[in-house]
């Protein structure tokens, strides 16, 4: 084990945000290899529709098209949907990429288990048959979890998945990828979905509301999906990957405190909107729990209301800390840059799509 070139590659999530930047990626370290992309599909019309439109979202140069191959399934299904196909793919697979996840904070759990957790025991299972090298995308905000710390399904359910992958490093090679915050693409601002980071921005320019319930002064580990795709493509072509786990974050000389985002935000915003003839927008008042006034509480509550999902990550700064991935990454290159130097282009490009609404 140790490199992408050594057989075919299966790929799960290869229509999200992580797995669409991920397959060029793979295609050029495997340069001769196939990659299979396990897509959902009623029939063989709607999988050779969808493969190219992956194709075509994924940007994957011409000369590497004719090695992408979509197969009909679902993680979620027992064979992963693979049928009589299974064992055959499984004769030809050697590395299996697994980054299909439901990524929603405001799942009931036993919906987020059911694809993160149930899915990862089937992608085990087909790796265990395969005898091949599973790469397993998981989260940063594993570290540290327990069972009364959770703050909503997606992470316990990923950290259960986690689980399995690490039970199952006895009998496999397993290496196990863990992101943090993921936004779009630090070059381009490229994105498949406009979550996370992104909803404060869209509920504020579009009127949902003008209250932040945080503290200014909590500092966000953020990283673009650049980085994180080409840090766990020269992280697992390393000879030593099987049973490694990278923390790929920011780390806290790169994260940003929100009060810092805000400020850097508003011209940017501002400006894209003002050159367009549209109308600007006010910062968004913060209002911080520690409020002592009962109208600031109430403000405070009102605003927590309506980001719900996303108050536990703006009260409590958590950071990560990359040096370990930094010095296996080494000469490759590929360092994680600050987002301040990017912000710009992720809003810019949010604010062109309408934050997935244009």
């Amino acid at each position: 084990m140790g490199s992408w070139a050594d057989g075919a590659i299966l790929l799960t999530g290869a229509t999200g945000l992580v797995g669409g930047e991920l397959l060029p990626r793979l295609l050029a370290a495997a340069p001769h290899s196939t990659v299979y992309c396990l897509l959902r599909a009623r029939d063989a019309a709607e999988l050779e529709r969808r493969t190219q439109e992956l194709v075509a979202g994924a940007s994957v140069p011409l000369r590497g098209a004719a090695r992408v191959r979509g197969v009909a399934g679902d993680v979620r299904s027992a064979d992963l949907g693979l049928g009589a196909a299974r064992a055959e793919l499984a004769r030809e697979v050697r590395s299996v990429v697994h980054a299909a996840a439901s990524t929603r904070f405001d799942q009931e759990l036993d919906e987020a288990r059911r694809s993160n957790v149930l899915g990862t025991r089937n992608v085990l299972a087909f790796a265990r048959e395969a005898g091949a090298h599973l790469h397993h995308v998981s989260t940063a905000y594993v570290v540290g979890a327990g069972e009364d710390s959770f703050h909503n399904s997606y992470e316990q359910s990923k950290f259960e998945a986690e689980a399995l992958v690490r039970g199952a490093a006895r009998d496999l090679h397993t290496t196990v990828y863990r992101p943090s915050i993921i936004v779009g693409d630090s070059q381009s601002g490229r994105t498949a979905h406009f979550r996370v980071l992104y909803d404060p921005f869209k509920w504020v320019i579009y009127g949902k509301t003008s209250l932040l319930p945080c503290r200014p002064d909590v500092r966000v580990d953020v990283v673009p999906v650049d980085f994180v795709c080409d840090a766990l493509v020269a992280l697992g072509g390393r000879p030593d990957a099987a049973g490694a786990t990278f923390l790929l974050s920011a780390g806290p000389e790169r994260a940003l405190a929100i009060g810092e985002i805000l400020e850097l935000a508003e011209p940017i915003v501002n400006g894209w909107l003002s050159a367009r003839g549209q109308p600007t927008v006010a910062v968004p008042r913060i209002v911080s729990p520690d409020a002592a006034t009962p109208e600031l509480a109430e403000l405070f509550a009102l605003g927590a209301a309506v980001m719900r999902t996303h108050v536990p990550y703006m009260l409590h700064e958590l950071l990560f800390d990359p040096r370990e991935t930094e010095r296996a990454l080494g000469a490759s290159g590929v360092r994680c840059p600050p987002l301040r130097d990017y912000l710009r282009v992720l809003l810019e490009f949010a604010l062109e799509r309408r934050f997935g609404t244009a």
